[in-house]
């Protein structure tokens, strides 16, 4: 459907789909996909989605994979070969790989951009428009704190995370995830794939934060307020303006007290 409906994104969400999957498999192993944090998932245990057995099961996923992806992908053609013809019409047809990679903006600058009152981007300075609500300051670090949520996938999700900001930053990176080209206007499209990871993750830590202790709590809110006082002073993006950062701290403060007294009220 997204290769029917638009071919641009559809390019992204390929990609993303491709390392999404190596990243399930490497979370995950052998274990059935989203199975419980508790699941031991040995070598030797037959798995529930394949049948297979060790890393026969991850062998059975990707072959599964790609010929799910292939019937997609000749399902589309009727839509994908009269573009492909008529791209090569336009100056689209020309790919000209950056030879020296560069970096836009830092993380910090980047993480930055996920408060409220910021102006998107329409124009050509590649910044990504990643706001998701000012929650995440609070929720993402009970995620990488809850002990139910397996290291493995913490770690997985963490570098997943940081490969984005990578592909936003760095303009190889940021060519390849637009078909090889530079967008004209609004940059940094995959942006929507970043959101989805990032708001899955701070589900996960809401939906098990009764496992948060009030230390956890307290350390999540300290650091969100660290990192909006740090990047008061370090950013310079003149999108985000100087009443920004006071009105990301009194929503991170409102979440905090209503997360403080559920946890009071659940004691």
């Amino acid at each position: 459907l997204s290769i029917l409906s638009n071919y641009y994104i559809s390019i992204m969400i390929c990609i993303f789909m491709v390392i999404y999957f190596i990243c399930l498999n490497v979370s995950y192993g052998t274990m059935p996909y989203f199975a419980d944090a508790h699941h031991s998932g040995t070598e030797d245990e037959e798995t529930e989605d394949t049948g297979a057995y060790g890393f026969e099961c991850i062998m059975v996923r990707g072959l599964r994979f790609g010929v799910y992806s292939l019937i997609a992908g000749g399902l589309a053609a009727v839509t994908l070969l009269p573009e492909i013809f008529a791209l090569q019409l336009t100056a689209s047809s020309d790919i000209n790989f950056p030879h020296v990679a560069q970096q836009y903006f830092t993380i910090i600058d980047m993480f930055a951009r996920q408060m409220p009152i910021v102006e998107t981007e329409q124009g050509l300075d590649h910044w990504p428009n990643i706001y998701a609500g000012a929650m995440v300051f609070l929720l993402l670090p009970l995620y990488f704190m809850n002990k139910r949520i397996r290291m493995r996938e913490k770690a997985v999700n963490g570098v997943l995370l940081i490969f984005f900001f990578l592909s936003f930053s760095i303009n190889m990176l940021n060519f390849i995830w637009h078909g090889f080209h530079y967008p004209n206007s609004l940059p940094c499209r995959q942006s929507f794939i970043y959101t989805f990871i990032e708001l899955s993750m701070c589900y996960e830590a809401y939906i098990k934060r009764h496992e948060a202790s009030v230390k956890q709590i307290g350390v999540s809110v300290a650091a969100a307020m660290g990192f909006i006082i740090l990047a008061q002073k370090v950013v310079t993006d003149d999108a985000i303006k100087w009443y920004t950062f006071y009105v990301t701290m009194l929503f991170v403060l409102i979440y905090f007290f209503f997360m403080y007294a559920d946890k009071l009220e659940k004691a």
